[in-house]
């Protein structure tokens, strides 16, 4: 098995807009945060701006993977290869100066087949759930500040929170190649090799407010995509949630000497019992 592995790489977003405007609009919202108490209040009373106040705002990096593996088999399988003559009168037919003879009605040649097959997988993963979203790709092209490995916990500015994934890149890579093992008919497997051709870690800036409504004394939430400008008033705040503290080697934890290991079998195409 051969292995081709890209360089390990993370990226902080860059911010599209700033936390001033974002709070100024998500003031605006602040009324649908609290859900159907909003609705029941409004229905007797409007609630009066001074009824509200801001209670805590965070700027927090919640992270996501891109990866994108290849993998390239070369076998070969001994197959044999039937033909009808045309007319019940031939007996034996000669080919490349070879004669063979027909047996119920067909030639039966014997032939070796080469064969090349390629394959492709490409994951978008939200860090934090584990979950695929093909959606996080439009953040990719978004600017963005490469991240060194050593930077990984201290990149944001002062206060940011930046949030660990959940899912570490030996997990991600083994899931991805695992995808592409199959099952194929040949009798020798004559080479293989799997590309790692990307496997980038990114965090993606997000924008959290938390208002209090005095007179009821509840809390809502209004969230604002850092990048896209999209709010969302059903959001949370993570001040009173531990946050571990992204750690680059267990995080990054594969490298070119231990590749092996995330191919169970060893192979990425498995002959089939004959």
């Amino acid at each position: 098995m051969e292995w081709q592995m890209a360089d390990l790489k993370a990226f902080a977003l860059t911010e599209q807009l700033s936390m001033d405007l974002a709070e100024g609009r998500a003031w605006g919202m602040k009324l649908d945060s609290f859900g159907t108490l909003s609705k029941m209040t409004s229905l007797f009373q409007k609630p009066r701006d001074e009824d509200f106040q801001m209670a805590y705002k965070e700027l927090r990096y919640e992270p996501f993977w891109h990866v994108t593996v290849m993998f390239k088999s070369v076998y070969q399988r001994e197959r044999q290869y039937r033909m009808a003559p045309k007319g019940e009168e031939v007996r034996t037919v000669k080919i490349l100066g070879e004669e063979f003879p027909v047996e119920a009605g067909q030639v039966t040649l014997s032939g070796i087949e080469h064969c090349e097959e390629q394959g492709r997988n490409e994951l978008y993963v939200d860090g934090i759930t584990g979950k695929r979203s093909a959606n996080l790709a439009a953040y990719t092209r978004y600017p963005a500040k490469l991240i060194e490995p050593v930077d990984i916990a201290s990149f944001a500015p002062v206060g940011a929170i930046i949030q660990a994934p959940a899912i570490h890149a030996s997990a991600l890579l083994r899931e991805a190649i695992g995808e592409m093992v199959r099952t194929v008919e040949a009798d020798d497997i004559l080479g293989e090799g799997v590309g790692i051709e990307a496997l980038e870690l990114y965090f993606r800036p997000i924008y959290a407010f938390q208002f209090h409504w005095i007179t009821k004394d509840k809390y809502g939430v209004v969230e604002c995509d850092a990048l896209t400008g999209q709010y969302r008033v059903d959001g949370k705040v993570l001040k009173d949630s531990p946050v571990e503290i992204p750690v680059a080697s267990a995080i990054f934890d594969v490298d070119a000497d231990n590749l092996d290991v995330l191919l169970p079998g060893g192979h990425v195409t498995v002959p089939a019992a004959k």
